[in-house]
């Protein structure tokens, strides 16, 4: 029996649903964290994984301003915006900062990408009874496709790192 083009888009497009759902999965994806104002360790481990790093700072009247190097005490925090602008506000007005990192939502992209890509392959390969070629073949074919696209997907999305403050007076 011949292979149509008809039986091969209804194979692939269960994969391609699954795909699109683990590319929402990584959209969803952060981890929360909470910085005790009052508790000095606290505020020192925030400020040491701050160091340096882009960061996006939510206002409790929920305004929101990009910047890096943040610096948190217990009266006051410090940062420059990315306009070059030093900002300093008092800790009690911060809701939450956030750190997005786009090195690992990019490799979880990938791995979901060739997970997905390669049992694509691989189900077309069978379903096509070796016309378009040796099911192996395509599944390796099929992860370097998925592992791109879903590398591209995660690198755009990000991961976020929630830091959300508990004020303690």
């Amino acid at each position: 029996m011949p292979f149509r083009v008809e039986s091969f888009h209804n194979l692939l497009e269960p994969f391609m649903y699954i795909l699109l759902v683990l590319c929402a999965c990584c959209i969803g994806c952060s981890s929360s964290n909470i910085v005790y104002t009052a508790d000095e360790s606290s505020s020192s481990a925030f400020n040491e994984e701050a160091i340096g790093a882009a960061c996006t700072v939510v206002f409790k009247d929920e305004k929101e301003v990009s910047g890096r190097d943040i610096a948190v005490s217990q009266d006051s925090t410090v940062f420059m915006t990315d306009a070059g602008l030093m900002y300093i506000e008092p800790t009690s007005s911060i809701k939450k900062v956030v750190f997005t990192n786009h090195a690992i939502s990019t490799l979880v992209g990938l791995g979901a990408g060739i997970g997905v890509g390669s049992a694509a392959g691989y189900a077309v390969g069978s379903a096509s009874e070796g016309d378009l070629g040796d099911p192996g073949d395509l599944a390796f074919i099929g992860s370097l496709f998925g592992g791109g696209i879903g590398a591209l997907i995660g690198m755009a999305v990000g991961y976020d790192y929630v830091y959300e403050f508990n004020i303690q007076e």
